[in-house]
């Protein structure tokens, strides 16, 4: 059977064909768009030189707005994959994670830039409505549309390295104003003579339509935010961090871009003795987070029910041995909770089923090849940052 991608390159081809042959000139508009809206980005970039009414239509923001929703609720996921050697950049590839039935098939790459110039990126700070937030080689801040390559620099505010002792980046959507925001959190680390203190913490927002950085007002409060950059979910930025001196997540902080107000959200289950490292990641409308706990050596992964409400709590979705000394972060998980992709010892995938306890690792590069690797699931999209 076809997977769903295959059917919307089928559509694509037959389309094009049509067009060149004038084949449905009286065809409803509404069918047009209907059709369109269904089409992968590389499809559309071709159709805007049909017509300058296709040119206009495709290029319209409600047209856009539309297609994005069809790309995640229909779309296949996306998988972009950042690759760097001793800090510098190696390879950027993109890949579609295949599905039927709610089972992951196969994870199929796209396209693949080996040391691009176009994309010089030293790590992935976030992603949001296929845009990815890179932090590029040259230490600047990028806004990358994989899907029609499209990119934008934005300068990040000077500071003395001697000074931070953390930096942390979130990147969203703040749909109540139509802004795309970049949050920048970063530390200064305790007095030499309390080198188990606080760290000063501030916080920064960079606005798209200002275009233009603010400290916000505050947060000038000692804590400390282990962990990876921020995911985005529904118009909030979540960051690991911690209430103590400890160096691992003790709870979630979730700031919203909107309202840029910062609330806490409590950590599952009860590993304060066993100081777990945690990865946060991201379940359709839920959040999710992985524990690793170093002693036994086990993963767990929780996703938060009933996300933004008064009733919300923690399921437990799986729980399963590692080997010992193993980095793992979730990166994708099917609508029936039934698969789940991993990133595993840095540069391979763990497919795990849940329905037979069951695994399958993908392995993306040859072994012993001194790369690290960051992964961001995204859709595909039109949306442009400018």
């Amino acid at each position: 059977m076809a997977s769903e991608e295959q059917k919307m390159d089928e559509l694509a081809n037959k389309v094009e064909t049509s067009v060149h042959l004038q084949e449905f000139p009286d065809l409803p508009q509404e069918i047009i768009l209907d059709i369109l809206l269904r089409l992968p980005v590389k499809s559309l970039l071709r159709f805007r030189c049909v017509s300058k009414c296709w040119l206009s239509l495709i290029s319209s923001p409600q047209f856009i707005k539309t297609h994005l929703e069809f790309s995640k609720k229909f779309g296949p996921k996306r998988l972009a994959l950042m690759a760097t050697r001793f800090g510098q950049p190696e390879i950027c590839s993109t890949y579609s994670i295949v599905c039927e039935n709610s089972c992951i098939v196969r994870v199929v790459e796209l396209n693949h830039f080996q040391k691009t110039a176009d994309i010089p990126s030293l790590c992935i700070l976030g992603s949001c409505n296929g845009l990815l937030c890179l932090l590029t080689s040259s230490y600047k801040l990028s806004i990358w549309n994989p899907s029609t390559r499209q990119t934008s620099i934005i300068d990040d505010p000077g500071y003395e390295t001697k000074d931070v002792g953390y930096v942390r980046y979130g990147f969203g959507y703040d749909e109540s104003h139509d802004d795309y925001k970049l949050v920048k959190v970063f530390g200064s680390p305790p007095p030499i003579d309390e080198p188990h203190g606080m760290y000063e913490t501030t916080i920064m927002v960079y606005s798209r339509n200002a275009k233009s950085w603010r400290v916000i007002p505050g947060f000038y409060y000692s804590e400390n935010f282990p962990g990876d950059n921020g995911i985005f979910l529904n118009g909030v930025v979540h960051l690991g961090g911690s209430n103590r001196s400890w160096d691992f997540c003790s709870e979630i902080y979730a700031f919203d871009l909107a309202a840029e107000t910062l609330r806490t959200i409590t950590l599952p289950g009860s590993y304060e003795d066993q100081r777990p490292f945690w990865r946060l990641g991201v379940l359709g409308g839920n959040i999710l987070v992985a524990c690793c706990q170093c002693s036994p050596e086990t993963l767990h992964i929780w996703a938060l029910k009933n996300y933004g409400m008064v009733e919300e709590c923690w399921g437990k979705l799986v729980s399963f041995s590692l080997d010992y000394d193993i980095s793992i972060s979730p990166v994708f998980v099917t609508q029936n909770v039934d698969e789940v992709l991993l990133q595993y010892d840095l540069d391979k995938l763990l497919l795990y089923r849940l329905r037979d306890d069951s695994s399958v690792l993908i392995q993306m590069f040859p072994p012993n090849n001194h790369l690290l690797i960051q992964m961001a699931t995204y859709n595909e999209s039109l949306v442009s940052y400018a």
